[in-house]
Formats: structure tokens, C-alpha cells, sequence
């Protein structure tokens, strides 16, 4: 049995870059390789909802990913969100959403996407199915279509939750299962804008965090754009946080640590 893993001081930054880092300090600062749970609150998006990074961080980061053949940040969130499919797309939601099911076959073949993506997930829920569910879809109509909602913009807000967890699928016996960690996302409009929130049963931190966090930013702005909505706040909750695995000891972490340190003001 799993024993209780203590919580992490939540964490609030505006910039991306400054939050992922928090979060890596706090976990390299800790005993032992998890911690739990967290709460990051990434609230520092402008005019056109698009998210602020610090490009040195994340370039010592995707270093030391390609060092230890993991997979890059932009890889990781684009399985959240395909943002080069989208710019194809040039603002055409269904030509989005048909080429991204043309390409999903293609990424289907790849052994580590053979259950699915988180895209998929939101935007053809059982990919086996024909008639699954665009969940991005269905919210986006829901909030836009003032008839539907009785002449007032925005349906309840338990309307406008996606289910990523697929337990016709996910229920396995698998000892190690990699996918998929987070469980749902829900979008909540607010008088300051759009507050997205996102839940991890688990998360790592060096391999997938900084991809996570940049694909749900991605996902969040095109669910504001669509919506007519300013994005607000970026929520990601994970129950448990890990730094990572026996390919990135502390001591491969020294350096991005301390250039976090010498970067990333005090204070959240």
C-alpha cells in the first residue's frame, strides 16, 4: 500500500517558466521522490490570452530531455493541445478537428500512444467509437448558444466539465499504466474571465510538468478565444507530484535549479 505523501505550499505565478520552477525547487528541496498534493495557479496571460515563459528555463529544460532521450516540452503539450494543427486549421474549428482525427491514426501506431491522447480524449472520447462525443465542442456551443441557455450567456457549469478517464479502457491491470494521468478538465467562466482547472491523479515533474502546464495553456486559450472569453487562471491539481525517476538523480538537476534560483523572484 501507498503510504500518505505530505502537501506542497501551493504555488502562484504568472509566468509559466517561474511556476514550473517553484514547483521543481520545492520538489528537489523535499525527502524522498513524492510529494502531495499541489495546487499551481498560473494567472499571467494577456490581451490574447497567450500565457508568458521564460525562454532560458525552458530551453534548459528541453536540454536536459534530449540529453536523457525523453521527449521534448513541445511534444508533451501537444498531446494536450496540437497547436501547429490549429495554426493549419487557421481558425476553422471543424477543418481543426478533421484533420487532427486524419492525423490520429498515425499517431495511434506509435506503441505509446496505443490508448490514446488527451486531445483524443476531448475531442472523440473513445476513439473506437464513431458516434464519441466531441467534448470541446459540445461546451463551446453550449456557452455560445444564448437560447439554449435561456437568453443568458453560459449554461451550469457542470455542463461545461471534459472527462479525460475512459474506464472502458483505462480499467486494466496494468502495474506501471502511463496514460493517462490526468482525469478531467472543466472550464469555468467567471466576471473575470475564463478559469480553466485541470486534475492529475500523478504527475512528473522533469518529464512531463513544463510540457503539461505549456498544453493546457495552449488549450485553455482556444477554449477562451472560442468562448469570447479573457482567459483568467490556469488551475492544474495533482494528487501526487514525483520528480521524476532513477534517469534524472538530483544530481542532474543541480543546474536548472540554480538557475531557477537566480531567475525566479521570491515569493509566489
Amino acid at each position: 500500500m501507498a503510504k500518505l505523501t505530505e502537501p506542497l505550499p501551493s504555488i502562484h505565478r504568472q509566468n509559466l517558466s517561474y511556476a514550473w520552477g517553484d514547483l521543481l525547487c520545492a520538489m528537489y528541496a523535499a525527502s524522498g521522490g513524492e510529494r502531495g498534493p499541489v495546487t499551481v495557479c498560473i494567472d499571467g496571460f494577456d490581451d490574447n490570452n497567450c500565457v508568458e515563459e521564460d525562454p532560458e528555463i525552458r530551453s534548459a529544460i528541453d536540454a536536459l530531455l534530449e540529453a536523457k532521450e525523453q521527449t521534448s516540452i513541445g511534444i508533451v503539450a501537444f498531446t494536450i493541445f496540437p497547436q501547429r494543427i490549429w495554426k493549419i486549421a487557421q481558425g476553422d474549428r471543424q477543418l481543426f478537428y478533421d484533420l487532427y482525427k486524419y492525423s490520429f491514426v498515425s499517431f495511434r501506431k506509435n506503441r505509446l500512444n496505443r490508448k490514446g491522447l488527451y486531445f483524443q480524449r476531448l475531442v472523440m472520447f473513445d476513439a473506437d467509437d464513431k458516434n464519441s462525443p466531441n467534448q470541446l465542442e459540445y461546451i463551446i456551443n453550449r456557452y455560445n448558444d444564448k437560447k439554449a441557455n435561456g437568453g443568458k450567456a453560459g449554461p451550469p457549469r457542470i455542463h461545461l466539465m471534459a472527462s479525460i478517464h475512459n474506464p472502458r479502457i483505462d480499467h486494466t491491470h496494468d502495474q506501471v499504466p502511463s496514460f493517462p494521468c490526468m482525469q478531467q478538465i472543466s472550464f469555468c467562466p467567471t466576471d473575470k474571465g475564463l478559469v480553466v482547472n485541470a486534475n492529475y491523479a500523478t504527475q512528473q515533474v522533469v518529464r512531463k510538468a513544463y510540457g503539461n502546464f505549456l498544453g493546457l495553456a495552449h488549450l485553455a486559450k482556444f477554449m477562451a478565444d472560442e468562448m469570447g472569453l479573457q482567459l483568467a487562471q490556469l488551475n492544474i491539481m495533482v494528487g501526487v507530484e514525483k520528480i521524476g525517476d532513477s534517469r534524472f538523480p538530483k544530481s542532474s538537476l543541480r543546474d536548472i535549479v540554480n538557475l531557477i534560483k537566480s531567475k525566479v523572484p521570491n515569493g509566489t
